[in-house]
């Protein structure tokens, strides 16, 4: 990639230009032009410079714990590419799929906000939290939420990820759960709140919540136990019945899937592997999974799928697995 598209590429997140960035440093090739570049993009932003920092930090422990499997990465992509011109492609290919795959282990969040959150949980990590009024919160894998109480309100922010509340009573100040796309408040004890990609998934496992969406009407209904509601693009849809216990199922540690498409199970799992499953999500869609999953065992559930369903698993690294179809 040149300069000038490093510089230009608007629709490459921050992350992502950090880890072209510092895929083509090492490589070693750059010209000088290009490296005057990559200080201008450096200094240009203060969130750039963290970044790049926070990407050379996890490349170097990545480095250190995992030479021998890219190499290893490396030898199988030659077998298909032996002249010369093509291995230093190969090179800088595997080069910055490897700081990728770091990049997408260390920083698959809302940067800088999830490092700066009240409370968070790890990839493959879930988290009790006691909160000063009582209530109790589980956090699912790669989330984070700050806590904002004051005497008229318990309002928490849920930066990203998942998380699962009961709600300790206090008719003098409403809990409510705001994120980017909307807010539940509790007029009840027990419900989910899942932000991912844009959209706000709301779940009543008990009593009731009302979900609002931000926008310029500030829309609102209200959930029942067994009901879900979903805010995308401002929307707010209109309330849904929910299988209970597998809309929960995360919060005991199981995927429950029920005829479920193989695309949306490997979406879930890879949310709690360290590390990168890759896979034709439209290819995967065609096939249809019933049963329970391990979330603390990503690699055996892929093993189990593998044997059982008509894929084949290629593992290029301890952080790389890719499915195909057979």
């Amino acid at each position: 990639m040149s300069a000038e598209a490093h510089i230009n590429s608007k629709s490459d997140s921050v992350v992502e230009q950090a880890a072209q960035w510092h895929a083509s440093l090492q490589s070693g090739d750059m010209t000088d032009v290009e490296l005057q570049a990559f200080h201008e993009w450096h200094d240009a932003d203060s969130v750039h410079a963290a970044t790049y920092a926070k990407m050379s930090s996890l490349w170097s422990r990545f480095d250190s714990a995992d030479s021998i499997a890219g190499k290893s990465t490396l030898h199988k992509l030659l077998k298909t590419r032996k002249s010369k011109s093509n291995i230093k492609k190969t090179n800088a290919l595997v080069g910055l799929c490897l700081v990728s795959i770091v990049a997408w282990v260390g920083m698959q969040t809302n940067y800088p906000k999830y490092y700066l959150a009240d409370y968070r949980s790890a990839v493959g990590q879930q988290r009790n939290i006691q909160l000063a009024d009582n209530s109790e919160v589980l956090l699912d894998t790669n989330s984070a939420i700050n806590i904002h109480y004051s005497q008229g309100v318990r309002k928490i922010e849920l930066v990203q990820g998942s998380l699962f509340i009961k709600v300790s009573k206090d008719p003098t100040r409403p809990l409510i759960i705001a994120t980017s796309s909307g807010t539940a408040q509790a007029l009840g004890t027990q419900f989910f709140v899942e932000q991912h990609a844009g959209s706000m998934v709301v779940g009543v496992t008990e009593s009731r919540v009302q979900v609002c969406a931000v926008n310029d009407k500030r829309v609102c209904t209200i959930l029942y136990a067994g009901e879900k509601a979903e805010i995308k693009d401002h929307h707010l849809s209109k309330p849904q019945e929910m299988d209970v216990l597998a809309a929960v199922a995360w919060t005991k540690g199981d995927l429950i899937a029920d005829n479920l498409a193989l695309s949306d199970v490997l979406y879930e799992l890879s949310r709690y592997k360290s590390g990168w499953i890759s896979y034709d999500a439209e290819e995967m869609k065609k096939i249809r999974v019933s049963g329970v999953f391990k979330l603390s065992e990503v690699d055996q559930s892929l093993h189990h799928l593998a044997e059982t369903l008509p894929i084949r698993l290629d593992a290029y690294t301890s952080y790389w697995t890719a499915v195909h179809s057979k």
